[in-house]
């Protein structure tokens, strides 16, 4: 068994989270699962990993829009075994619904790492 459970979820970056909602459902039938102020997660048809479209500036959204988030059941484990084999990864937080980190790969592309009571 590797270090993660699953892929949670594909982020997607968009400029106006309303308006997205509202084509996300209506163009291409997702579902919505959870919603808050800053993000909506949908459910793709019968698929395992959702999609969450979040607000972020439209500077960022061709460059930084989309990233995967992975699952892992042992979040802090995970954390230090990356640390220990040399990865980048920043201080593990905490929103309040979820516990989360990230780090880049070598190319710089963000990878966030979650964890969350189910």
């Amino acid at each position: 068994m590797g270090l993660f459970t699953r892929v949670d979820t594909i982020v997607v970056g968009v400029t106006d989270l309303e308006e997205a909602t509202a084509w996300y459902k209506d163009v291409l039938e997702f579902e919505v699962l959870y919603q808050t102020k800053e993000y909506v997660v949908l459910q793709v048809g019968e698929g395992q990993t959702p999609i969450t479209i979040e607000e972020i500036d439209l500077a960022e959204v061709a460059t930084t829009s989309t990233y995967p988030i992975l699952f892992a059941n042992e979040i802090d484990a995970v954390h230090k075994t990356l640390q220990q084999r040399d990865v980048g990864v920043t201080p593990i937080e905490n929103d309040g619904t979820n516990i989360f980190f990230s780090f880049r790969d070598p190319d710089g592309n963000k990878i966030e790492v979650c964890y969350f009571e189910s």
